[in-house]
């Protein structure tokens, strides 16, 4: 039933963050070469919903520094409840289709997977999340005496909040750890500073950016620098995990390079419970 797929996505959050790949939308910023191209392809009145978009993340960030969960939530509910709600037969030719949310915005249209989607990041935990007092509160307490339940948690961070605010970030990792509850870094990228991150946060594990990952098969240079990695993160004890795996003989390249483990739909879609 796609009720449960649309809830799976937004507790799982779909292995995404704001900081992915700029030119597919899921960053903060509208660039202006998105909101052209959108434009384009969407017509003029895609330009005023990407604006919108724009001025709405700098809301969201406001009403998270007021520290009200509450009122996040109805904020976000209420900004992306504007937009129709369009079956992907009729809105993009195809029986599914993910939508990012710079496309959901400017052709104005969704199903309910692209609306677990922006929803999500749009209440991601950030950095912002850990340098917030309350928040942090939270979050300690709720674990504080209680190792049965941390020891069954992940805390994962995007690595654009990572390199964003290393400090808050080892911080608040070594705080769950004491814990019991693990930490692990989201969308991991192979950028300059990502690669510092690994000996400074020492994740237990990283997820890699599904450009790495969906290549190595027919690139022999990323997979050259999706290996160098692996040797980088081995003696530091930090498992690699690859990201948007969709076929069985991508398992087996990726199982012999040395990933620890895979997300995607090569291990099965979702399916109804009950």
């Amino acid at each position: 039933m796609r009720w449960f797929r649309c809830l799976a996505l937004f507790i799982l959050g779909a292995g995404a963050a704001f900081a992915a790949t700029r030119e597919l939308g899921f960053s903060r910023s509208v660039t202006p070469g998105l909101v052209e191209r959108y434009s384009g392809q969407f017509g003029q009145a895609a330009r005023d919903r990407l604006g919108g978009w724009q001025a709405f993340i700098r809301t969201r960030t406001t009403a998270q520094s007021a520290g009200s969960d509450l009122r996040l939530l109805g904020t976000v509910n209420v900004f992306f409840n504007r937009v129709p709600f369009v079956d992907d037969l009729i809105h993009w030719h195809v029986a599914d289709y993910w939508a990012s949310p710079a496309e959901m915005m400017a052709s104005d249209g969704g199903d309910c997977e692209d609306f677990s989607i922006v929803k999500y990041f749009a209440l991601k935990v950030s950095t912002q999340t850990v340098a917030d007092p309350a928040s942090h509160r939270r979050i300690i307490g709720l674990l504080h005496g209680r190792s049965d339940l941390a020891k069954r948690l992940v805390f994962e961070m995007t690595e654009f909040g990572a390199i964003q605010s290393p400090a808050l970030s080892r911080d608040f990792a070594a705080e769950i750890r004491r814990l019991g509850a693990q930490f692990a870094i989201d969308h991991f990228s192979l950028h300059r500073d990502s690669l510092r991150q690994l000996h400074y946060l020492l994740p237990d594990y990283v997820k890699l950016a599904p450009e790495f990952t969906a290549e190595p098969a027919n690139n022999q240079d990323t997979r050259f620098i999706v290996s160098s990695l692996m040797r980088i993160a081995e003696p530091l004890e930090i498992r690699v995990i690859a990201q948007a795996v969709e076929s069985e003989s991508l398992i087996l390249l990726l199982d012999e390079m040395g990933f620890a483990g895979f997300q995607g739909y090569a291990g099965g879609r979702p399916e109804p419970i009950g």
